[in-house]
């Protein structure tokens, strides 16, 4: 990997003096290198220090660890107290609309397993009976309908012997077998009186990095661990507001997931993707519904954008006439009550993993936040996909259309954004004040009441060249090779942190064609399975093998759905 410290000091600290306190590389695998670079740069009053790690790896080692796409957290405390933790912590971070910091109340959690390709049975339930009809379906979806509105009238009551849901045994046994309640954070620690359940949080599978490498080390031999780095991904919804939809839930991702060829989640949004394609060949572009077929489960009927009998996006004034599809970005610039679909001759079916979780007949539907509404024209149709609904479940299909990108069938895939570089071309300043730009990035806004919505990451430092900040980025060399790298910060003796401007400029001048901006923040995490024992920790107190200085309290890794692999 090509390091240029002159060009690295005057990009950090405008100034070409620097000293390097360590320049260190090891193999990971035949194919892939680690480097791991600090620098000083002296000035005036203090010095300024920057810290960075990179790992170099063909893309046929690229792989991605779908944690969301599973549900193995009631028997583990670890995993139940870092879910109760992230949600306070986020919560704590909107004290004005909400809690102060330290204050909790009873809440309960429901692990739920996100994955596209899943099969899973469907039933119907019908819970209103007016002209806007609105049926639930999922017998889960239905128990977690009944679990709000429970909630709504004081009636989930927790104690140490479990939940009870009074009139409701079904319930109570439901809630008893799937979800658990905060006994970890605050006063909800050491409670043990009877407590009336305020909320019920929807989580989907989540991990730490940091656990999940301890646990491959105890279970298998070196040589059986395909990894040789586990590091973190693309974006998920983590603030409260994020998920606010009945059925959308805390750390569900929300751009393009393909891994193996299978889709695990869909491009919700227009977001810079790495692709890897059959091939091997490595793309960085801009990904969007647009590039998805769907498929009418009740007639077969293949839909894609703006074709012959296909669908369009976002596009209000084709309702009653076209099939829309109405994804997270539509009006999220409102207030989340105010983000719904057109009324009118339509039935809305709201799909999320790609599984219709609701269907209104007439429109004035809410977005779920990690899904997307499928406005079907005429009111008529809804007895025809209530039938098909009811007799084959309700589950939709799609592909994602690689072939509009120059490129062969797509093996993997990650969203994130904004594209950092591309035809040596860095991003622009103006990015964010660009409303002509195409990626799809709007941040919440709030005074006293949230009264724009926003779209995850909805708390990301919206602009270019101010905000300094851990990062991460994927980048692709022009020998094809990519790079996983990761600038620490907010440790100024460690580390000032980076600027999306900044990392723009490293990625052009380390040579690399194109890159890709990841979840930064305290999601940034590298950890190498290789040398959990070989001291290679800035930190004592750091979890093995983690290589940077993650920025979270106490440098402990972020609770995740999915994280970046890289196998030997």
């Amino acid at each position: 990997m090509p390091f240029y410290p002159e060009k690295i000091a005057g990009l950090f600290s405008n100034q070409s003096e620097y000293d390097i306190i360590e320049n260190q590389k090891k193999k990971l695998s035949t194919k892939s290198s680690w480097q791991r670079i600090r620098m000083r740069m002296p000035g005036k009053d203090k010095s300024v220090n920057i810290a960075f790690n990179l790992v170099s790896f063909p893309p046929e080692n690229f792989d991605l660890f779908p944690v969301h796409a599973q549900h193995k957290v009631l028997k583990d405390d670890r995993i139940k107290e870092a879910i109760a933790n992230a949600y306070w912590q986020t919560v704590w971070a909107s004290g004005q609309i909400r809690v102060a910091k330290g204050d909790v109340e009873p809440v309960a959690f429901l692990p739920r397993n996100r994955a596209l390709q899943n099969k899973i049975q469907s039933q119907t339930c019908q819970v209103s009976a007016n002209k806007n009809d609105k049926y639930i379906f999922g017998s889960e979806n239905i128990f977690i309908d009944a679990t709000q509105k429970a909630i709504a009238n004081n009636r989930v009551k927790y104690s140490t012997t479990g939940f009870r849901v009074r009139g409701d045994e079904e319930l109570s046994t439901w809630l008893n077998l799937n979800a658990f309640a905060d006994m970890y954070i605050g006063k909800n620690r050491s409670a043990t009186d009877t407590r009336t359940i305020k909320k019920i949080v929807q989580v989907a599978g989540s991990h730490l990095i940091s656990k999940t490498v301890s646990d491959l080390n105890k279970r298998m031999t070196q040589d059986q661990i395909s990894a040789t780095a586990f590091g973190n991904a693309g974006f998920f919804l983590n603030f409260p507001e994020e998920y606010s939809h009945p059925f959308s839930a805390m750390n569900d991702p929300i751009g393009l997931i393909i891994r193996d060829g299978q889709m695990l989640q869909l491009p919700l949004l227009n977001r810079g993707t790495i692709l890897i394609d059959e091939n091997n060949q490595a793309k960085i572009t801009h990904v969007s519904m647009q590039n998805i077929a769907l498929k009418l489960p009740w007639n077969n009927q293949v839909l894609q954008f703006e074709s012959d009998h296909g669908f369009h996006v976002n596009d209000p004034r084709g309702s009653g006439k076209n099939i829309i599809v109405f994804t997270p970005r539509y009006q999220a610039d409102k207030a989340p009550d105010r983000q719904r679909t057109p009324q009118g001759n339509v039935v809305d079916l709201s799909i999320i993993f790609g599984e219709c979780v609701s269907m209104r007949v007439g429109g004035n539907s809410r977005i779920p936040d990690s899904g997307f509404v499928l406005s079907i024209p005429d009111r008529e149709n809804a007895p025809l996909i209530l039938e098909h609904f009811e007799n084959h479940g309700s589950r939709f299909s799609f592909q994602f259309l690689n072939k509009n990108l120059g490129m062969g069938k797509i093996k993997s895939a990650l969203a994130a954004g904004p594209i950092l570089l591309q035809q040596n071309k860095s991003i622009a300043d103006t990015f964010f004040d660009d409303k002509n730009h195409c990626e799809e990035f709007l941040a919440t806004r709030m005074n006293g009441v949230i009264n724009s919505k926003g779209v995850a990451p909805t708390r990301f430092p919206f602009d270019i060249s101010i905000t300094r900040a851990p990062r991460s980025f994927l980048a692709i060399e022009s020998d094809n090779n990519l790079v996983f790298g990761i600038i620490d910060g907010r440790f100024e003796e460690h580390s000032i942190g980076a600027r999306l401007r900044d990392v723009a400029e490293f990625c052009r001048i380390s040579g690399y064609n194109s890159a890709l901006n990841l979840d930064g923040g305290g999601s940034s995490v590298l950890q190498l399975t290789n040398f959990r024992k070989s001291g290679i920790g800035l930190k004592r107190d750091l979890d093995k093998g983690i290589v940077n200085l993650p920025s979270d309290i106490g440098h402990k890794d972020r609770l995740m759905p999915l994280s970046i692999i890289i196998t030997k």
